[in-house]
């Protein structure tokens, strides 16, 4: 997995660009496959840990492996947006404070201030890419939801209590999200891992809720997080031995679960990007793309005219329309795209016109106005001129009412165009 910088993981982000890699610093592993509601993160899935702190820790390793949750990542790796943690708890803990999440009591030596500074700083760099992850969604959708997931010893419990199965932690939603809380309770209770007893509860005493969900249940207004803990059944804890069927079956259980409950709790959206201006290669994705916007696009131009073409002028336009030769025009081009599940509602390109940028292919499903759709994908395109260094943006509008209006709100006005045209007015916007 490629390792890349804090700067190069939020580019890519605000960009909407799905990727994954590793941080440089090595603290944690991202993989972003599609930009919906949804994030899924394992704070204590990591077990790496620098050989240059061994002698002064008091923990064997196999003592940390204990206290650690691996496996965690693995349960949650094939959904759509996932962050997991690398390193051991031990050095630093991600769902503790700031200022406690060096665990002073297991150091037989004291960490110098370098090796401090150096977790700190991998601290600070989770934290940074989570909260402008959050942010970029919270821009893209009315609500995300945030599954941070994690496990817990058992065959060691002291409490003489009987432990869940599953425990789904809510302290800090306060109310938010009480119907979201209730149908996840429902559905983790009907989860079944091969003959285990499922008990499952909300707030069970044995999980604390940490930082990561302090600071995003009550720094978002639109996002809730919920802890998900899951009991070791799916290892050996006193031996470190594990169980691939209970593990697979669990990893199974979350791919399952978390899907369904997006698919029940959010538009289903997802917004979706295809980079072209510096490489094109067709490929069977490539193709679905041009045949989901040409069949999109023949639709509305049907769907919205108003008399403002006639019919001849209306099959002249859609004419050109057809997936060959979108997928011609996908070369060298920015395209922003919206699914709704594998129908293509919405999208938008950037094109390159001789020393300009033009901006090309607007267009939403009727089923789909009013959802502020629109606005996103032309805010995305924008921002994306603006970073690639254009100073000014071009479009050649439709004649449709609501097109010019829509256009001249977001700042286009009329100019001279380049090139004869008779269907369309040429438009500029000042960046």
């Amino acid at each position: 997995m490629k390792r890349l910088t804090i700067k190069e993981i939020l580019n890519k982000i605000n960009l909407l660009e799905p990727f994954e890699g590793i941080s440089k610093s090595g603290g944690f592993k991202i993989s972003i496959k599609s930009y919906q509601p949804l994030i899924c993160a394992s704070l204590h899935s990591g077990c790496n840990f620098q050989e240059k702190l061994d002698y002064k820790v008091n923990l064997s390793s196999f003592q940390r492996w204990q206290e650690e949750e691996p496996y965690t990542d693995k349960f949650i790796w094939e959904l759509p947006i996932t962050i997991s943690a690398l390193d051991s708890r031990f050095e630093y803990d991600l769902n503790k404070e700031r200022e406690d999440c060096i665990n002073k009591k297991i150091w037989r030596r004291e960490l110098s201030s370098c090796e401090e500074r150096e977790a700190l700083k991998k601290y600070d760099e989770f934290y940074e890419v989570i909260h402008f992850l959050v942010e970029k969604l919270e821009f893209l959708f009315d609500r995300v939801f945030f599954f941070d997931i994690h496990s817990y010893n058992y065959k060691r419990n002291t409490s003489n209590t009987l432990l869940p199965l599953f425990n789904i932690g809510t302290h800090s939603l306060g109310e938010k999200f009480r119907g979201e809380r209730d149908y996840l309770l429902e559905a983790f209770k009907g989860v079944e891992i091969d003959c285990l007893e499922n008990t499952t509860e909300e707030n069970h005493e044995l999980q604390e809720e940490g930082e990561l969900a302090r600071r995003i249940n009550t720094t978002f207004k639109k996002t809730g997080l919920f802890s998900i803990g899951v009991k070791k059944v799916y290892c050996n804890e006193n031996s470190g031995i594990y169980y691939q069927s209970i593990t697979n079956s669990l990893k199974k259980a979350f791919n399952h679960l978390i899907n369904d409950f997006i698919k029940n709790h959010s538009s289903n959206l997802s917004y979706n990007i295809l980079d072209n201006f510096s490489d094109y290669t067709i490929t069977d994705h490539e193709r679905e793309v041009a045949r989901g916007i040409a069949f999109l696009m023949q639709k509305n131009y049907i769907d919205s005219n108003r008399g403002e073409y006639s019919p001849e002028e209306i099959n002249h336009l859609i004419s050109n329309k057809r997936e060959d030769v979108i997928l011609g025009r996908l070369r060298e081009a920015y395209i922003v795209y919206v699914s709704h599940g594998e129908k293509i509602v919405a999208c938008g390109a950037l094109m390159k016109k001789g020393d300009r940028l033009e901006a090309k292919m607007l267009n939403v499903d009727v089923k789909y106005r009013g959802m502020g759709l629109a606005q996103k994908i032309c805010d995305i395109r924008e921002d994306f001129a603006r970073k690639t260094g254009y100073k000014r943006i071009y479009i050649e509008s439709l004649k449709f009412q609501k097109t010019l209006k829509f256009h001249r709100k977001r700042g286009f006005y009329q100019v001279e165009a380049p090139r004869e045209l008779k269907y369309s007015l040429y438009m500029c916007k000042d960046l």
